[in-house]
């Protein structure tokens, strides 16, 4: 774990990249004031779940039939929306 010391960076460069590539790896970084600890770097997804896998669209592609026959609605119900949508925009 790198470590940051808030009471000698007034004498000392802090290496901004190896910051960096410490949280780029997964890394805490502590924060430190007169050698106590005082917070902490976390890499975002450290807080978080894990980064879910990401999901392959159609994996179910030609798994399935839709039959010929199939009732695609009713004729009762179109014409209640219709007439609520005429009565709306006359």
């Amino acid at each position: 774990m790198l470590s940051i010391d808030l009471g000698s960076t007034s004498q000392e460069f802090i290496d901004w990249q190896a910051v960096k590539n410490a949280l780029l790896k997964g890394e805490k970084i502590s924060v430190k004031q007169s050698g106590k600890e005082i917070g902490q770097f976390l890499p975002s997804f450290a807080q978080s779940k894990p980064m879910p896998k990401k999901r392959k669209l159609g994996f179910m592609l030609g798994e399935g039939a839709i039959p010929d026959d199939i009732h695609w609605g009713d004729d009762e119900v179109m014409a209640m929306f219709e007439e609520s949508f005429d009565e709306k925009f006359d």
